[in-house]
């Protein structure tokens, strides 16, 4: 399964990693603004991505709403400080699957993950 996440946080971006390879994700690529997101979107064509709201160059529920009007369909999970109903909102309409606020119980992160996955990508099993 190919993973992209897109943190422009360094601890926070290489925290997910860590709980993703534990769950049995080994090919992640990671980005680092919403620039590198567009050129990772379209390099390594995503099984599963997630965003966090706020980032350089262009912040993730533009490209959320970006990538879901070319017709992607790829689960992505939003990651973000950013914890208020309106923007909750926001996001979800843009075509997040998956909205969490950090900072976030890791136990929370892997069950809603695999909850998803279940659902998105039978057939893969997430370990959790």
């Amino acid at each position: 399964m190919r993973v992209l996440v897109v943190d422009d946080n360094d601890d926070d971006r290489e925290l997910l990693v860590r709980v993703l390879r534990g769950m049995g994700m080994n090919e992640i690529v990671e980005a680092r603004s919403g620039a590198d997101a567009l050129v990772e979107l379209n390099l390594s064509n995503p099984d599963l991505v997630f965003f966090d709201w706020l980032m350089p160059f262009q912040d993730g529920v533009s490209l959320i709403r970006e990538y879901r009007e070319e017709g992607n369909s790829t689960p992505i999970v939003m990651v973000s400080a950013v914890a208020d109903d309106e923007n909750r909102q926001k996001a979800l309409d843009a075509g997040v699957d998956l909205y969490l606020t950090k900072p976030y119980e890791i136990r929370d992160l892997k069950a809603r993950v695999a909850e998803l996955l279940r659902e998105a990508v039978p057939e893969f099993s997430p370990r959790t």
